[in-house]
Order: C-alpha cells, then structure tokens, then sequence
C-alpha cells in the first residue's frame, strides 16, 4: 500500500466438517497444536527499502539491495 513492496497476509483458519470436529474441539485444537506449529505474528515490518547505489551495477542497469 506505500509502494514499498509486497505483502502477505497469512492466517489460520478451523474447518470443524473436514477435521470431522465440533467447532469449540476445533479451536482447542488449533490453540494446542496450529499455533506452535505455526506462530502468527508480524514477521517482518519495514517502512522503507534502502537501495545502495553502486556504479558498477548501475552501469548495466541493476541496482544492489
């Protein structure tokens, strides 16, 4: 959204019909094995990109990160 890069969001989602599970089982079961798994959280926050100029680079049209 500020033009600088991409963005994912991830999030973890229950399906109490394909895990064969009540919803409140569900979201246990999420809370005790998903999460450890998978932590949610900001992984990575940056608001700008810094691009070092060098002319060896620039000189065929690339530009070091």
């Amino acid at each position: 959204m500020d033009g600088i890069g991409y963005g994912i969001v991830e999030f973890l989602s229950a399906c109490p019909v394909n895990w064969a599970m009540s919803v409140p089982d569900c979201l246990k079961f999420m809370d005790e094995h998903l999460i450890k798994e998978f932590p949610i959280g900001e992984f990575k926050n940056v608001d700008t990109i810094d691009y070092a100029y060098d002319e060896k680079l620039a000189a065929v049209g690339m530009t070091a990160r």
